[in-house]
């Protein structure tokens, strides 16, 4: 049996049944794409930034589910527990807030009607929760953005020089600057 390491990918795929395809493994496609991209960087005069090609660098991973392995190794790109467990807190007391609110006003919103007899438009109903309830989306957004992501500082209550710090990063990782 020979290592899975040890085997050349061929340009072809084979099938199980032992037939070749007309189209290229997507592996060895990507590969020639990030190849001929190299290439034509080159030529274009563009600067080198790395001394090998990003195709040596590429880990072969095999994610067939026939074979039960799987990448587990560390990118270095995961948030800390303590920054996550900080993070649902936040969530829970900015998100949660709103939320119990506009779950509390409907109670209110019967009691006014019914027994006080006052006549609420629908649509007042309808806008006061709708917006109660938007400040719970906002309250998500806000408990991830207003924490601190440095482990070892735990930031204040309301994280506003958090959420000030954070906000930019955040922001300009949508336009795809870093």
């Amino acid at each position: 049996k020979t290592s899975k390491k040890t085997i050349k990918k061929t340009s072809k795929k084979t099938s199980k049944r032992g037939k070749e395809s007309s189209r290229k493994d997507p592996n060895v496609q990507l590969q020639d794409n990030i190849r001929e991209f190299e290439a034509a960087a080159r030529a274009a005069g563009a600067p080198a930034e790395r001394e090998q090609s990003y195709v040596d660098n590429v880990v072969d991973l095999d994610l067939d589910a026939s074979s039960g392995t799987s990448y587990t190794g560390d990118t270095g790109d995961t948030v800390p527990e303590v920054v996550t467990n900080r993070m649902l807190k936040r969530i829970a007391i900015f998100a949660g807030s709103p939320v119990l609110v506009g779950m509390l006003l409907f109670p209110l919103f019967y009691y006014v009607k019914k027994v006080q007899g006052i006549d609420l438009p629908v649509w007042a109903v309808y806008i006061v929760q709708t917006t109660i309830f938007g400040g719970g989306l906002l309250g998500i957004s806000y408990g991830i953005i207003s924490t601190s992501f440095d482990e070892r500082r735990e930031g204040s209550f309301l994280g506003w020089n958090e959420f000030r710090a954070n906000l930019p990063q955040v922001l300009s990782s949508f336009g795809g600057r870093k």
